[in-house]
């Protein structure tokens, strides 16, 4: 019996504000594709301008996935989008017959789905809750922060040093997993973890992917994240904010704490000007486009490298390649 071959799909990556959507689009109307997004900012309903989602007009000519899906007060996880995206991409293949376009750059989401990752079931822990809470009060940000390094370095770098409540997430987890490992013997533990980790080696990828990734030169991404967020001003991104606050969602929900959101809060809040609220989204979107290239290297020889703005003889060419491996 024939051995069954995971599924082909398509992924789009690169630093935010390059064209991944616009290729993406490309491609689905070109293959019969359909997009499932990969960005932990578009789930979220009313949040339209500020996490520049799909338009309309391309959404109802081509189906798109996980957007649009969880309110702004509700939380939404890794493991969460990798149950979401597995369905999405079996119903968009299986039943539908479409090819399944992943498009994003939150790398984690990306890596996550590609790698096969195993997300460790660490239940919340409410009294752990508290009392890191309590702590971070008295002892401030920095000590917490530094405890998760010691803990867990690999945490610590991935998450916004900044953000207490990634901080705080990222350290109850780190202690909870300490815990649990403290009730294990030495050799029980050690033969845990050698068997978890031969089982990662032979674990299989889900799929069987092409990698697309889209870059430019970095003064000029810079400038076309300057403009673009520039057009969601113009667009009406603060007046999206207020809405948002009217319908009772704040600073206290994680989603009206992330980039651009919080800026334009505190402006409203007449903490900031507008032009100095403008000027710290521009420059936190340098930076994050700058993290999101730890993510996508472009020395990873599983990502196909493009130039945006991508030229119609580059896009012939990657459209050969597409076909050709889709028929492989």
């Amino acid at each position: 019996m024939a051995k069954k071959l995971p599924p082909k799909i398509l992924v789009i990556v690169g630093p935010t504000g390059i064209g991944k959507s616009a290729l993406g689009m490309r491609l689905a109307r070109d293959f019969d594709g359909e997009i499932i997004g990969a960005d932990s900012r578009q789930v979220y309903r009313q949040m339209s301008i500020g996490t520049a989602k799909p338009s309309d007009a391309d959404r109802a000519e081509i189906p798109h996935h996980l957007v649009d899906i969880i309110n702004p007060d509700e939380r939404y996880s890794l493991a969460l989008f990798l149950r979401d995206a597995k369905q999405a991409i079996h119903n968009t293949k299986t039943k539908r017959a479409r090819l399944p376009i992943v498009v994003g750059g939150t790398g984690q989401y990306i890596w996550g789905l590609l790698e096969s990752w195993r997300i460790p079931q660490v239940k919340p822990n409410a009294k752990m809750r508290a009392s890191l809470e309590r702590r971070l009060e008295m002892e401030g940000l920095a000590t917490l922060y530094d405890e998760l390094q010691r803990l867990d370095a690999a945490a610590a770098a991935r998450i916004d040093r900044r953000n207490p409540r990634r901080v705080v997430r990222a350290l109850e987890v780190a202690l909870s997993s300490a815990t649990s490992r403290a009730t294990a013997s030495t050799n029980e533990q050690q033969r845990a973890t050698e068997d978890d980790a031969d089982r990662s080696r032979k674990n299989p990828p889900d799929f069987d992917a092409m990698v697309i990734g889209v870059t430019m030169e970095r003064a000029a991404l810079y400038d076309r994240i300057d403009s673009r967020i520039d057009a969601q001003m113009a667009d009406g991104w603060l007046e999206e904010v207020r809405q948002l606050l009217d319908s009772g969602y704040g600073m206290q929900h994680s989603a009206m704490s992330g980039l651009g959101y919080a800026e334009l809060i505190r402006h409203l809040d007449g903490e900031l000007t507008l032009d100095e609220a403008v000027q710290r989204i521009k420059f936190r979107t340098h930076k994050y486009a700058r993290k999101q290239y730890n993510w996508f290297r472009l020395t990873d020889d599983r990502i196909r490298w493009l130039d945006a703005p991508v030229s119609d003889t580059e896009y012939a060419r990657l459209a050969d390649d597409v076909r050709a491996w889709l028929e492989n």
